[in-house]
């Protein structure tokens, strides 16, 4: 029986965090807009480039995904774990990541973003 390789698992996990990627730095942007600090056009302007490179790399994700026909599904949550499906090609895997562990990654993969 096919499974889903551990490549195409990199993207079904893409396709989980980088939106709540940008949703986390569109919230900080609005932070930073409504608590001015002396020097805030650097932060503001390095969070807006980072919401950018974030959206190219989720289209770049979504376009993989559509041409291996690949779907992520939330289908359960609660405020421990999230129960994900990820469907390519007929074939279905259920993955479960506990809160803790999504917003841990989704911190590791900003401060990647931060680095680069």
């Amino acid at each position: 029986m096919p499974e889903i390789t551990e490549d195409a698992i990199v993207y079904f996990e893409k396709k989980i965090y980088l939106p709540m990627l940008i949703k986390v730095l569109q919230m900080d942007l609005e932070i930073f807009h409504k608590f001015p600090v002396k020097l805030n056009r650097p932060y503001i302007k390095k969070v807006e480039n980072t919401i950018q490179t974030v959206k190219q790399d989720l289209k770049i994700v979504d376009i993989y995904m559509t041409r291996n026909s690949m779907k992520v599904v939330r289908n359960h949550f609660d405020k421990v774990v999230s129960n994900y499906l990820f469907m390519r090609r007929g074939v279905e895997v259920r993955k479960e990541y506990t809160n803790a562990e999504l917003q841990e990654n989704c911190e590791e993969l900003l401060l990647k973003y931060f680095t680069s």
